[in-house]
């Protein structure tokens, strides 16, 4: 499980058991699973492929969130998360980075997608083959059972358990040896007219938000900015070394108009992150892992390796800012950073403050000085 704030290059998603082998199932009431036999035909549309194992997949989850009188999660009608297992699936490997150079979150900005997210997924940077002794995916809707009862296991930051959280996007990929998944939770609390954008080297963020929240103070509200290199071709061999969410580093705090608040200076901040090495700072020569045995040390290392550092993040004084009721607008010269970071991927955060929480509620990457592939474009 992911947290969304303050972050630079966070751990990503988790590689589950081999298929053959089935997690144990925690014991609830579930919904009677619908029958599987064989690869089912592919439909055309992305959105609509494995749609009754989906189903099926968030009827064992609702279950239990109505257990806890939390209302049922709605699945989305988007196609990247779908797209992203296929071709994780296709170039055998797992994680937030696919072989075309472009991460989950980057194909969710290209497709006008800015909801934050915190990931879960079940596989690996490896594809079975029979020699390996494999055993086979099996039932696909016994094992979605047993990886949704196991993802419902009681934490207390268990994204399927929160409130916050109300829709989810799954993918789903498999072959008879190998399954690919990620669960993507989101929660909808704002909504744009016009997404943020860098116009003349001037940020705009301007939305409104929906259900609970709700700005009673200016200081409710923090915007942050990412800064990611253009995306490149990756190999598996880099794919296989990561395990990082993101590939870019906190550049700038907005801050204020005014000194309101919490808000007192424009020194920089000092924020702690566990930093890890993105795929695109290992070598692409590194050798593709040859055995499920492999993959998994490789990912055990990766994770291992991880330390928790103090960035500096410099402060930078908005232009407007505007927090109130469900009205928010913040404009900023940001000029100098573009300079100074070039073309690449700027991606604004955005965080409501309220009773001791820190809800994520915007996440976009703006493709700046550079053409983003026509992969992953808007839905019509």
């Amino acid at each position: 499980m992911v947290g969304m704030a303050n972050r630079d290059t966070h751990s990503a998603t988790t590689d589950g058991p081999a298929p053959g082998a089935t997690p144990t199932p925690a014991s609830t009431d579930t919904p009677a699973p619908p029958p599987t036999t064989g690869l089912p035909p592919t439909p055309a549309d992305p959105r609509l492929r494995y749609a009754e194992l989906k189903r099926h997949f968030l009827g064992v989850i609702n279950a239990r969130r109505s257990s806890r009188s939390l209302p049922p999660l709605e699945l989305n009608a988007d196609a990247q998360v779908q797209l992203h297992t296929e071709q994780s699936l296709e170039d055998c490997t797992f994680g937030s980075w696919t072989t075309d150079g472009l991460s989950i979150h980057m194909k969710y900005s290209l497709a006008g997608i800015y909801q934050p997210y915190q990931i879960l997924g079940y596989g690996l940077n490896y594809c079975l083959i029979q020699s390996d002794g494999a055993q086979g995916v099996g039932d696909s809707t016994d094992l979605l059972t047993n990886l949704a009862n196991l993802y419902m296991e009681e934490t207390r930051l268990n994204p399927f358990l929160t409130p916050w959280n109300n829709h989810i996007d799954i993918g789903i990929a498999y072959d008879d040896l190998n399954l690919r998944m990620y669960t993507l939770l989101s929660g909808d609390h704002v909504s744009f007219d016009e997404l943020p954008k860098i116009d003349n080297g001037e940020l705009a963020v301007i939305g409104v938000t929906k259900g609970q929240v709700r700005f009673a103070r200016p200081d409710q509200l923090t915007v942050q900015m990412l800064y990611e290199p253009p995306p490149e071709p990756l190999t598996a061999g880099q794919l296989a070394r990561s395990s990082c969410l993101y590939g870019g580093h906190l550049i700038v705090s907005l801050t204020p108009t005014h000194r309101i608040g919490t808000y007192q200076s424009t020194e920089p901040l000092a924020i702690k992150h566990d930093r890890c090495k993105p795929p695109h700072e290992i070598s692409a020569n590194s050798p593709t892992p040859q055995t499920e045995s492999e993959a998994k040390q490789l990912i055990s290392e990766a994770r291992a390796s991880q330390e928790q550092v103090t960035n500096m993040v410099p402060q930078l004084k908005a232009s407007k800012w505007i927090a109130s009721g469900k009205r928010f607008e913040v404009r900023a010269d940001i000029s100098s950073l573009l300079e100074q970071h070039g073309p690449g991927l700027y991606t604004v955060l955005v965080f409501y403050y309220a009773d001791g929480i820190e809800l994520p509620i915007v996440e976009y990457s703006m493709f700046h000085g550079i053409t983003p592939p026509d992969t992953y474009m808007p839905k019509p």
